[in-house]
């Protein structure tokens, strides 16, 4: 039997990414590892691409050959956050 588990309501919703366990690691504190997923985005300086391949305008789409607007958007961002 499978389980099942989405949001943070139900008997296994500590397994969501939002579930309210905070953590440390490598000498930082994280609220959730929701947090910590995202935090991920702004570390290094590899491209950042949202491969959806159903969405050719956030992401690189079907071909490959989107705008990845998403991703400038993050990457630019990570620019403007490190000075």
């Amino acid at each position: 039997m499978p389980i099942e588990f989405y949001s943070t309501r139900g008997p296994y919703g500590c397994f969501s990414n939002f579930s309210r366990h905070s953590f440390d690691l490598d000498g930082a504190f994280w609220t959730t590892r929701e947090h910590y997923f995202q935090a991920q985005k702004f570390g290094g300086d590899e491209d950042l691409v949202e491969a959806s391949p159903v969405d050719a305008y956030w992401g690189t789409g079907a071909g490959g050959t989107g705008r990845n607007v998403l991703g400038r958007i993050l990457m630019e961002t990570r620019a403007t956050l490190r000075g």
